[in-house]
């Protein structure tokens, strides 16, 4: 990842805020973050990615040759905050852009190599065609520009499937890679598969997805930018027009349907009667009735139709009781006679997620430090609060001891943070860093401690007498996305291996994790087999091998797909890059990335890579490989 598009996300991210401020008001945006005043003068938390960090890291000096040539699109550090950002890997490795305003009121080639009985889907030579510009009226708030999926990512696929597929998206998601990714979906700027009249099915679905992995002011952008969309139609039109209860507006778009060559069908004949019943044509609105009346099979909005219109032309005084539910025609007759519309069945307002109750929690003053920062983790993981706030809520405890020598607990990793970026010493501050990644292994959050702690770790030059630090720092590094300085410990590892057994056992790991993040060079053609010669866990080897089958690398073995994990190898093949996303996330995040199996890593990510989204897949194939105890 280069310098320059560093800073292009950090200018994204001070914008975004302001763009949401911008469309709801800033008293929608305080009521959306629970009314909370945070207790700490911080700037206010950014929805999305991880915000800029604090100045004063001090330029690093590159060793002189890293073991391995680094990829040209690698970048090495600078040191500098304002440009070395947490790259391709983390919390914040590929945070979302400022949210557009909503709109203003008023297929993807395969390597032919690839066959369908393949157990994995490769990559495509040539990559996914670039999706055309959507249009301004579809709903979705990230255009291809703006880090969207593409305009066209619901093209091919069953509106049926989706629909039953989407709800069964991971929320809340608390793995970077995949909620990263999960977010773009949700806000792509795209229609659905069968969006018209205005109606686009899968728009409440995908802001309550978003609802529930906290994003609520997102969620109220698509459904708003959605509402306020032009009507596709003449349909849409239509309705739009009797829903503001405009009735010449309907009728003359009415009009503009009978003038065309076409026959009417039994929606638009009873369009018709009901724009002669409103111009006072009855001797032709009668004679459009009897007609209705003599449709077979009538369905309850049909009899209910007759019946409004049979009062509203005088043949009868007796009220009907309407059975079918309201439409938008419906609900204008049923006005113009008088009654009082049926109610639609209304949803209950949506309860706080778990994760927006940990966000409110860490930002509540008068509960106590630790309980805080604990639900402040959990808020930062799944990118409701800032680095910034999380860091401030550790800078608030006092010092009660070395860390180092203390239990696991929320006070202890505020007091560990604070001493690691407080230290001077090269060494002091690798021991710091190293505690504090090794207890988040543990705990399961490595990638929350991870995302805070890889810019102190960034300070922290190569040296000889720092080797028993370079697996950590390696491992950071290739999942942070900075390929080069990873390369760099990699090399002091590969120096220290013969006469460290730490450093030995923890290197063919860290090579597969190099190989993955994209560093180049001359690996083993079995690298899992070294790894588990050397002590890796041989009850993981078959995920590894997974997940290297699906990046396309040496040494993968993926079992025959079957159920989701074929269902995202039809999809892949088919081009239908929506569709393999939502399956992809469905899969993994069902029983999380940690324990997927080798055949769904297998198919998600050579699924992904087969639909242009290369970066995506070995994301999430270095953390779920971290996870797998690389």
């Amino acid at each position: 990842m280069t310098a320059s598009r560093s800073n292009k996300q950090m200018r994204h991210i001070r914008q975004m805020r302001l763009s949401v401020r911008s469309v709801l008001g800033a008293a929608a945006v305080g009521a959306l973050m629970l009314g909370v005043t945070p207790a700490f003068a911080l700037n206010d938390p950014t929805p999305i990615g991880l915000p800029p960090l604090q100045p004063g890291d001090q330029p690093i000096e590159e060793p002189a040759s890293p073991p391995l040539s680094a990829p040209t699109t690698g970048a090495p550090t600078t040191g500098d905050p304002t440009t070395d950002q947490v790259q391709g890997g983390g919390i914040g490795g590929a945070p979302l852009p400022p949210l557009p305003a909503p709109p203003p009121e008023g297929q993807v080639p395969i390597d032919p190599a690839v066959q369908p009985t393949d157990p994995v889907i490769q990559p495509a030579a040539t990559g996914a065609q670039p999706a055309p510009a959507p249009d301004s009226g579809a709903p979705g708030l990230l255009d291809d520009s703006n880090a969207g999926l593409g305009g066209n990512i619901w093209q091919g696929s069953s509106g049926a499937q989706l629909v039953s597929l989407m709800p069964k998206l991971a929320a809340p998601q608390t793995q970077p890679s995949l909620r990263d990714l999960q977010l773009r979906l949700l806000l792509t700027k795209a229609p659905g598969p069968n969006a018209g009249g205005g109606v686009d099915t899968l728009v409440p679905l995908r802001a309550e997805r978003l609802h529930a992995m906290g994003f609520s002011a997102e969620a109220m952008l698509l459904t708003k930018g959605a509402a306020n969309a032009a009507p596709a139609d003449a349909k849409g039109a239509f309705e739009k027009a009797l829903g503001g209860q405009d009735a010449d507006a309907a009728c003359a778009k009415v009009d503009e349907v009978v003038a065309s060559p076409q026959t009417l069908d039994l929606y638009w004949r009873k369009a018709l009667l009901f724009c002669q019943i409103q111009r006072g044509q009855k001797d032709q609105a009668s004679l459009g009735l009897d007609l209705i009346r003599e449709t077979p099979d009538k369905d309850a909005g049909t009899k209910d139709f007759i019946a409004l219109s049979s009062l509203l032309l005088g043949e009868t005084k007796k009220k009907p009781k309407l059975a079918g539910a309201p439409d938008p025609l419906l609900a204008a007759m049923t006005l113009k006679a008088g009654m009082k519309p049926k109610d639609a069945q209304s949803a209950p307002p949506p309860k706080v997620s778990g994760l927006a109750a940990a966000a409110a929690t860490a930002r509540d003053a008068g509960l106590p430090l630790n309980v805080r920062i604990e639900s402040g983790e959990l808020a930062f993981a799944g990118g409701l609060v800032s680095a910034d706030e999380l860091i401030g809520l550790y800078r608030q405890v006092k010092f009660s001891g070395d860390p180092l020598t203390m239990p696991d607990s929320p006070m202890m990793r505020a007091q560990l943070y604070q001493a690691a970026d407080q230290a001077f010493d090269p060494v002091r501050r690798a021991q710091f860093v190293q505690h504090a990644l090794a207890n988040a292994r543990a705990r399961a959050t490595y990638f929350v401690q991870g995302a805070l702690y890889r810019p102190m770790a960034d300070k922290v030059t190569p040296s000889p007498n720092l080797a028993w630090f370079a697996p950590e720092a390696a491992r950071l590094m290739f999942w942070a996305g900075n390929v080069e300085r990873g390369g760099f410990w990699l090399n002091l590892a590969q120096g220290a291996a013969p006469s460290d057994p730490e450093v030995a056992r923890a290197l063919p790991g860290l090579q597969i994790l190099a190989e993955m993040a994209g560093l180049t060079g001359n690996y083993d053609s079995d690298p899992v087999m070294t790894w588990q010669q050397t002590g890796g866990n041989p009850g993981l080897a078959e995920r590894i091998r997974g997940i290297r089958a699906g990046l396309g690398l040496s040494g993968g073995i993926a079992p025959v797909a079957s159920g989701e994990a074929a269902a995202i190898s039809e999809a892949a093949q088919g081009g239908r890059r929506g569709e393999t996303v939502l399956l992809a996330l469905v899969a993994l995040g069902g029983r999380g990335l940690s324990n997927a199996e080798s055949a769904t890593l297998a198919q998600a990510l050579g699924g992904l890579e087969s639909v242009g989204l290369q970066d995506e897949a070995r994301r999430i194939g270095i953390e779920a490989a971290i996870l797998a105890g690389l």
